[in-house]
């Protein structure tokens, strides 16, 4: 009997999430201080210059992705992450890095390598999409970068699953390449694997991220967001609508999944969130994407 099987099949949720946590490469540690780093906080520049500078693996790779065409067109060298940062912006010096530093803790199949980079562009698109429908949205206390970051996260649950179910993945991504078919919950089921919304919120409360985020991950395409607890609505609502904004404007290569709802106008409403907006952001998202596949494409 496979060691991983799902727990349908053979024990518990928890118990097969501890023996694919046991196979799983473990999280780099720059990873988690970059997912919990508040970039626009006073000093974070310097921070994030240390931080990078510490690790030449990491600190090859942003500079690598610095000195790419889609961020620098003009070709003028990047020599240090300071440069970088004077020359991107923190915030967007913060975003690589993150990336490239979750994308380096999963090893995958070189079969899968294809879904493991369509993942991440799409997750880093949905992270761009909500953070500006955060940014945008009229609520009190909406967070814009603990929502790129559950954006950027809420399909983690995948990316764990392709690292430590590669069988049952190979056989689901066949399906969910057909148009007809897409991806759906339903699909991981018949593959016979665990939700991996649920794999993804469990994975980021044993990371030890801040419990709305985990939570945030782990309610995403399961639990509609105004059926969640008061203080998560609003997030998850922004997270919700990014990712619908996402799907229709950029859809992942190979992973169509059109969203299996079409609530927009209530999300829209519920974030007080202005109709002219959403053409902005789907605006964004088009000039952005250059920018994403580069990141995606060394992840």
């Amino acid at each position: 009997m496979d060691a991983l099987a799902p727990p349908a099949a053979r024990a518990p949720f928890d118990a097969w999430l501890d023996a694919a946590l046991r196979r799983l490469a473990p999280i780099s540690p720059w990873a988690m201080t970059l997912l919990t780093m508040r970039p626009d906080a006073e000093g974070s520049d310097g921070a994030l210059a240390r931080l990078i500078a510490s690790d030449p693996a990491l600190l090859a790779r942003v500079l690598g992705a610095a000195n790419a065409r889609p961020f620098n067109p003009r070709a003028h060298e990047v020599t240090d992450v300071a440069h970088a940062i004077r020359r991107l912006g923190t915030r967007e010096v913060w975003r690589i890095a993150t990336v490239l530093a979750l994308g380096a803790s999963a090893r995958i199949r070189p079969e899968l390598r294809p879904a493991k980079r369509a993942l991440w562009a799409h997750s880093f698109t949905v992270a761009h999409a909500a953070r500006g429908v955060a940014k945008a949205a009229a609520r009190d206390g909406l967070d814009a970068d603990r929502v790129f970051v559950a954006g950027l996260l809420h399909d983690i649950g995948l990316m764990v699953l392709l690292s430590v179910e590669p069988q049952r993945c190979v056989a689901m991504l066949g399906k969910v390449a057909d148009p007809a078919v897409g991806f759906s919950s339903q699909v991981e089921r018949d593959a016979g694997l665990p939700p991996g919304a649920r794999v993804g919120g469990e994975v980021c409360r044993r990371w030890g991220l801040p419990a709305e985020i985990a939570a945030l991950v782990g309610a995403h395409g399961l639990v509609h967001p105004l059926d969640l607890p008061t203080p998560l609505r609003a997030s998850a609502a922004a997270l919700e609508l990014g990712h619908q904004i996402a799907e229709r404007t950029a859809p992942p290569e190979g992973l169509r999944r059109e969203p299996e709802r079409d609530d927009a106008p209530l999300l829209r409403t519920v974030l007080r969130l202005p109709e002219g907006r959403l053409d902005a952001i789907r605006a964004s998202i088009a000039a952005a994407g250059p920018k994403i596949a580069e990141i995606a494409s060394t992840a």
